[in-house]
């Protein structure tokens, strides 16, 4: 077991170094959950938490007995993988749309072609991970075949949910009668002047689906554009969805 401070030692928190928080990241699932045990005893985790979800538990625990930590408890949330709190995101998606040329001339939209970012809630070892029920921020933008931003295409985008290998994911239940994936505010975004951005939530975790990866799909709303141009759409890099921060205690 990694060397951690033990719950019964409760020193001023706020003493706390980075490293140590860090070295939950070297600790396998059985151990974490034997720190889960000592730190939270009352506490009760769902089956499918894994290595993930468990240190992002421990952290917050940490930080919420310490004193003079309020911020590091909001960046202990999203600290997924914890692959050290200093790189945990990684560099945010680059919006290239900024620096591409703007083509405002009508194009046939076979010269088209979607691209997509989005950012993600952390990293498990290559996997990139979203938390089940946190907003993921999606950006898509328009461009042309000669690398132009095409902004007079508007068009009005489906946003769907798909295994790692494209397939549709099966729709069983989900807990609360919840859809599989959730477009905030309006369900079919818009493309204007090139870009469109919405948020997205994912409510299936890879656990209840034989631990597959995920994809999101985004595609032209229309049918019959879907139809004449099959290949005007994006998906996202497979994602990982973890319970994250999803836990009960008895009281």
């Amino acid at each position: 077991m990694a060397d951690f401070p033990p719950p019964a030692v409760r020193v001023s928190q706020a003493a706390i170094e980075l490293e140590q928080l860090e070295a939950l990241n070297d600790m396998d699932s059985e151990a974490l959950r034997e720190l889960f045990k000592e730190l939270m005893p009352d506490g009760t985790l769902l089956p499918e938490t894994d290595a993930v979800g468990l240190r992002v538990h421990i952290a917050r625990q940490i930080s919420n007995e310490g004193a003079g930590l309020g911020d590091l408890s909001e960046l202990l949330d999203n600290a997924v993988g914890l692959h050290g709190l200093s790189e945990m995101l990684g560099p945010p998606p680059i919006d290239r749309s900024a620096s591409l040329a703007r083509c405002t001339d009508a194009v046939e939209p076979s010269r088209l072609r979607l691209e997509l970012t989005f950012e993600n809630h952390g990293h498990d070892d290559d996997d990139q991970v979203v938390i089940k029920g946190r907003k993921i921020d999606v950006d898509v933008i328009v461009t042309t075949d000669s690398d132009q931003l095409a902004v007079r295409q508007q068009l009005q985008l489906e946003v769907a949910i798909v295994y790692d290998n494209g397939l549709p994911v099966d729709e069983l239940a989900n807990s609360a009668d919840e859809p599989l994936m959730q477009v905030l505010g309006t369900r079919q975004p818009w493309l204007l002047e090139g870009k469109a951005k919405f948020e997205v939530k994912i409510n299936v975790l890879s656990s209840m689906r034989n631990m597959q990866k995920f994809r999101i799909l985004v595609i032209p709303a229309d049918p019959a554009t879907r139809a004449a141009y099959p290949g005007l759409k994006c998906l996202t890099a497979p994602i990982k969805v973890t319970a994250g921060s999803t836990i009960s205690t008895s009281c």
